[in-house]
């Protein structure tokens, strides 16, 4: 059902949403909506409730880890505005959080339709999410990005005098594999330099995308693109494909490295290696507005939050909990 609706995304798949639940399920309480049509299904909330604090709360599950989250239709609009309904008839949950919402998603505005009375709806932007609307050949990007192909010749250049260069795509990864660790290890290595915890700093989140890296590879939708010099990993990708699309998600770098900018060398490659490919039009740096992104991406969208407030239950609520 997933791959029928043209807005859908790798966040909407099986294989990411049911390995998100089995690594991080004990957090909520599963609130899935479905609308069939003769004995189809035809549309989905992938919803939850938290079970910390705020037990009465419905949000994506995968929140807030997920990058992009919307209901999935395969009858459009129509679809989403009738589970939206059904939401709405459901006994009385206070408050309906849906995080990372794609801009063009219809979404907010069938909120704002649907909840009205008794409830209050709001809107707002979230976090900028850069891209590239990749053109046919390299030739046409680097007139737009001039700054990003002398940089990344003059980078080349540097460590091609010092060390031997490769690139590698895997297209296979396997459970638990040693290419994924090297992921791990350069990319918290990185965050630690910058002071940061980084993606990968619990067990349960290495198990989670170990696991995830697998099962979506088995179906062509991860990769690990992984520079080397002298057979040295610098600098690796661990990316996403979806049809037409293809998300650069996380990036760690070899931090010994670091006077010869792996990172930005291994970026401009690759785009050059998925332009020539021509088996994406977009080239997404996902959610975040970290600087490094910008070089690249001239292009922008928004995910937004909906906030919808049941008034009612929040009312009820707050007097059930009055001392008598």
């Amino acid at each position: 059902m997933v791959e029928n609706d043209p807005s859908s995304t790798i966040f909407s798949t099986w294989e990411w949403l049911s390995t998100f639940w089995k690594h991080f399920g004990d957090e909520s309480r599963l609130a899935i909506f479905v609308l069939e049509k003769s004995n189809r299904l035809i549309a989905a909330a992938p919803l939850c409730y938290k079970t910390n604090d705020s037990p009465r709360q419905l949000q994506f599950i995968g929140t807030p880890r997920v990058d992009y989250a919307d209901f999935v239709t395969t009858i459009g609009e129509k679809g989403t505005l009738k589970l939206l309904k059904h939401i709405r008839s459901q006994p009385p949950w206070e408050s309906l959080q849906l995080e990372q919402v794609p801009q063009e998603s219809r979404t907010p505005h069938l909120c704002s339709e649907c909840f009205q009375r008794r409830f209050s709806v709001r809107v707002m932007d979230l976090v900028v999410c850069p891209y590239i609307t990749l053109p046919r050949e390299w030739a046409e990007y680097k007139k737009i990005h001039r700054r990003v192909a002398r940089n990344a010749r003059y980078y080349e250049r540097k460590l091609r005098a010092e060390y031997s260069l490769d690139t590698k795509l895997h297209r296979k990864i396997e459970l638990n594999d040693p290419l994924m660790d090297c992921l791990i290890q350069l990319h918290q290595r990185r965050q630690a330099e910058l002071g940061h915890g980084g993606v990968f700093s619990t067990h349960e989140m290495q198990a989670f995308h170990k696991e995830l890296a697998h099962l979506l590879s088995n179906k062509n939708r991860a990769i690990l693109h992984i520079l080397y010099a002298d057979s040295v990993p610098i600098s690796a990708y661990y990316a996403f494909i979806y049809r037409r699309w293809c998300g650069l998600y996380i990036k760690g770098i070899n931090p010994d490295f670091s006077r010869f900018s792996p990172g930005y060398l291994h970026t401009s490659l690759l785009i050059k290696e998925i332009i020539d490919a021509k088996s994406s039009e977009v080239l997404d740096f996902t959610r975040g507005d970290e600087p490094y992104k910008f070089y690249f991406a001239s292009e922008r969208t928004v995910n937004r939050l909906i906030t919808v407030q049941n008034v009612n239950a929040s009312a009820q609520a707050a007097n059930s909990s009055q001392p008598l």
